[in-house]
């Protein structure tokens, strides 16, 4: 069992290095023929054996490439505890005498074989030589036959060292690709910087062009600079890693962060005088982190008034509630619900938003008519009576969904047009269809949008610069909306035109409502 056990093992062992079926190669040829030479005899072999096959790497002075295990001489040898198995004799050796090998056309008449031990022991196969006329190896020839053997595995292992080395090295560039990571190698005393061009196009550079330290220096925000130098410097001097964040200029003029990794390195004096390490755009980062930065302070700011208006009323209802008569009473009383109603729907927005994000929203479908929904949601605009809102389109289209959650995307929509809308008088909700989607598109007659907010519109925590006017509310209407129609597997979108309105609008696929 230990021995089947071992053998496993060293299967294992051969395989590891994935040295069969390869191209013949100089550096094993070249010692095959020294085997050759220095032992005085015209075969010399470098083999390998697995559980079947003896596959010769080298194979000087015969044409074979490969023999049947059980016919092998070395079979024998890296099974012995030898450094050396000869045999002077073959026809004379009960393991040999009739092998067809020795019987045959071969007539082999003289063997020598080295085992081929690897760093964890395992006999991988043999460089050995054979003639066909007997022989017999000085002890000069014996040394000489074992250190060409060492030789041997000694390029094995260095083969697979740089096989594995190019694997890890591909491993990593694939890693570097998939974060954007650029990787570069400055040398401090000439400012040379070897890069990749990942780390040039984080820069805003084409491939060829060229890039230094003091290239780097100049496009680095001024702030940013003497910084920059002091943690390479104290890297360098404690031989340490640095992280740094910093801003540059692109060619085109606009403004992006730059995340860099570096290590202190040593030439090959000792000297460290290098700094190799990573480079990574992280400006879509830094946007996302100051828009939720904003958010923040939006929340703060919109939660600290109605819940201030609401501690002034109670503090009111307080003084007064010896006298629940008062005028002055109802109207705190009224004043209060509306500041809780707002703390309310503030509070619910940011736990859907949480929900949404978490993929913790769960919909219950059912069929519904899309006109049906239309006519009966934001009753509470009919009411106010300051919009009328038009339905148009095919009034039997029907939708598979999440009714209430379509309803609350709808709502939102008609809310945003009353609010940054209010002059428009008409608010038009359309249901369309064609051969793969239900669309619902609502739209106003307002301002419209500038081209430069349309793609930010959905994004969390994003919130446009309307200065000039005073809104309130948290600004996550939409981006929930828009997880609410990913979920059900539809695309959302605007179009708008500055001084002529926008259309929001929403699909959702069409099910067969026989496979439901």
């Amino acid at each position: 069992m230990a021995n089947d056990n071992y053998e496993k093992a060293r299967v294992e062992a051969v395989k590891s290095y994935h040295i069969f079926d390869t191209a013949e190669e100089k550096d094993y040829d070249v010692l095959a023929a020294l085997a050759s030479s220095i032992c005085q005899i015209p075969i010399a072999l470098i083999t390998f054996i697995d559980e079947k096959r003896q596959w010769f790497k080298s194979h000087h002075g015969t044409d074979f490439t490969e023999n049947l295990r059980e016919l092998s001489f070395c079979t024998h040898a890296i099974a012995s505890n030898e450094e050396i198995m000869i045999v002077e004799d073959p026809s004379a050796d009960s393991r040999f005498a009739e092998n067809p090998l020795v019987t045959g056309p071969t007539q082999i008449s003289y063997y020598a074989g080295v085992p081929l031990i690897n760093e964890d022991g395992y006999a991988l196969g043999t460089l050995c030589v054979l003639d066909q006329r007997t022989h017999q190896l000085s002890a000069d020839q014996i040394a000489a036959l074992k250190i060409l053997g060492k030789q041997v595995v000694d390029k094995l292992e260095l083969r697979r060292k740089v096989n594995l080395l190019q694997a890890a090295n591909q491993v990593l560039e694939l890693a570097l690709d998939a974060g954007n990571l650029g990787s570069y190698d400055l040398d401090v005393n000439t400012g040379i910087i070897s890069c990749t061009d990942q780390c040039k196009l984080n820069y805003g550079l084409r491939n060829d062009t060229p890039f230094n330290f003091p290239d780097l220096m100049e496009i680095m925000l001024p702030q940013y600079r003497q910084s920059v130098r002091q943690q390479i410097d104290i890297a360098l001097e404690k031989r340490d890693v640095f992280q740094v964040e910093y801003q540059v200029s692109w060619p085109d003029g606009s403004t992006h962060w730059i995340s860099a990794f570096g290590k202190a390195r040593a030439d090959e004096g000792g000297e460290f005088t290098r700094i190799v390490g990573v480079t990574q755009n992280i400006t879509h980062r830094k946007e996302v982190e100051q828009r939720k930065d904003d958010f923040l302070a939006v929340v703060s700011h919109e939660l600290k008034t109605p819940i201030t208006t609401l501690k002034a009323n109670l503090q009111l209802i307080d003084k007064l509630k010896h006298n629940p008569e008062s005028p002055t009473f109802n109207k705190m009383i009224d004043s209060s619900s509306r500041s809780l109603a707002k703390i309310n729907d503030m509070v619910s927005d940011l736990l859907n938003m949480h929900r949404y994000s978490e993929n913790q929203l769960q919909l219950d479908k059912t069929t519904f008519t899309v006109h049906d929904m239309l006519h009966v949601c934001c009753n509470h605009v009919r009411i106010d009576g300051k919009h009328d809102l038009i339905i148009s389109g095919d009034e039997k289209i029907e939708l598979y969904a999440d009714e209430h959650r379509i309803d609350q995307v709808v709502v939102n929509f008609v809310n945003n047009a009353v609010k940054y809308a209010p002059d428009s008088k008409n608010i038009h909700l359309h249901i369309e269809a064609d051969k793969e989607s239900v669309k619902v598109s609502v739209r106003d007659s307002g301002p419209g949008i500038p081209p430069d907010h349309l793609p930010h519109l959905f994004d969390r925590y994003w919130r446009a610069d309307r200065s000039s006017v005073k809104y309130t509310g948290l600004g996550l209407g939409l981006y929930i909306c828009s997880e609410i129609i990913k979920r059900h597997d539809g695309q959302i979108g605007v179009d708008s035109e500055l001084g002529k309105g926008s259309t929001f609008w929403f699909t959702i696929p069409k099910i067969q409502l026989t496979s439901v």
